[in-house]
């Protein structure tokens, strides 16, 4: 298993211990979400969401097992890097986004607080470290893979619930 340096030269975390990190931090991410969309007045909505409670629950349940899932096989199958790499531009659009949204409407955005204590830092370390690591095409393809995922995260927050019920009406 390949290492490579974090933050000082003493400290290496091998790519497996690095996905790990990307998902531990997600829960948390995601828990202030939770909590912090809480403050609804809809009772059946988060706040700023398209999701009521169960749902948000659900998808991010989903969200979570899906990395677990694609992690282990992105280090049995060899492309942990492209993994990385996508989830590190995943998390940094994703806190930027919480951090633009938070000034634009001078308010708190739930998943603000880890957006840019954690978020932000990670997502640029590891955009930083596996750059050199990477052919331009390689890092590139990994960098809209994360984008992907990002939109369809962001589609599934803000449209799911809409997109469910006009499916079930059909």
């Amino acid at each position: 298993m390949r290492s490579f340096l974090v933050t000082t030269s003493n400290l290496h975390v091998s790519e497996v211990g690095y996905l790990w990190i990307f998902a531990a931090v997600l829960v948390i991410h995601l828990t202030e979400e939770f909590w912090g969309g809480m403050r609804s007045s809809d009772r059946d909505k988060l706040h700023g969401l398209d999701l009521s409670r169960g749902g948000f629950i659900r998808a991010n349940l989903v969200a979570v097992i899906g990395l677990i899932v694609i992690s282990i096989t992105a280090v049995k199958m060899g492309f942990p890097q492209f993994l990385l790499v996508s989830l590190g531009t995943f998390i940094l659009v994703n806190g930027a986004r919480h951090a633009v949204k938070s000034v634009r409407e001078i308010t708190y955005s739930p998943g603000l607080i880890t957006g840019i204590l954690v978020f932000l830092p990670l997502g640029v370390l590891t955009l930083i470290r596996l750059e050199p690591a990477m052919s331009v095409l390689r890092f590139a393809g990994a960098m809209l893979a994360g984008l992907t995922m990002q939109l369809g995260a962001s589609f599934v927050a803000h449209y799911g619930r809409q997109t469910v019920q006009a499916l079930v009406r059909r």
